[in-house]
């Protein structure tokens, strides 16, 4: 019974590791621009590794008036691939920004329900003479690992209670 507490504390901890996202590949997995204070372009590639012809869309969660994307929505073939230009341009004064590039794909024919698959490519900008973001985390792993201390720490106090307690 111990060890069945054990293999579920681990289970929890390790699922969460493996989420991938089918029919998309973006190259590179996370975006780092950096660019002049007056802005710039940034390209990188979204590849269709699916066997079917997909609808992709592409677009900054946040800071939509400052990145503007080129194209927002396209066709692939099976196995082919795109670049994609994000073209940035601060408004005021530049400063280091955060979000996410999301990229949704969804089947072009052959489907009976709209099933749709996306990812979320973490976007860091700078801009010379920008101050640097200092501190930043992404809230999905913050959860994930006070999740997992809570967990731990659940599992070491069972133990630990198993061990020096002793029966009446």
């Amino acid at each position: 019974m111990k060890h069945i507490y054990l293999i579920i504390a681990i289970t929890l901890l390790i699922v969460p590791c493996f989420v991938l996202a089918a029919g998309i590949e973006v190259t590179p997995s996370k975006l780092k621009v950096e660019l002049g204070a007056s802005g710039g372009q940034y390209q990188f590639q979204i590849k269709n590794p699916s066997r079917q012809v997909q609808v992709f869309e592409v677009y900054p969660d946040d800071f939509t008036d400052i990145i503007s994307v080129s194209p927002e929505s396209f066709t692939l073939e099976a196995g082919a691939s795109r670049s994609i230009v994000l073209d940035i341009k601060p408004k005021g004064e530049a400063r280091a920004l955060q979000t996410n590039l999301s990229v949704v794909a969804k089947n072009l024919v052959g489907q009976n329900f709209p099933a749709q698959a996306g990812l979320k490519i973490p976007l860091n900008i700078s801009f010379a003479g920008a101050p640097e973001i200092i501190s930043t985390i992404d809230l999905n792993t913050a959860i994930y690992l006070g999740v997992g201390l809570v967990i731990i720490g659940l599992a070491i106090g069972w133990f630990l209670n198993q061990k020096f307690h002793k029966p009446s």
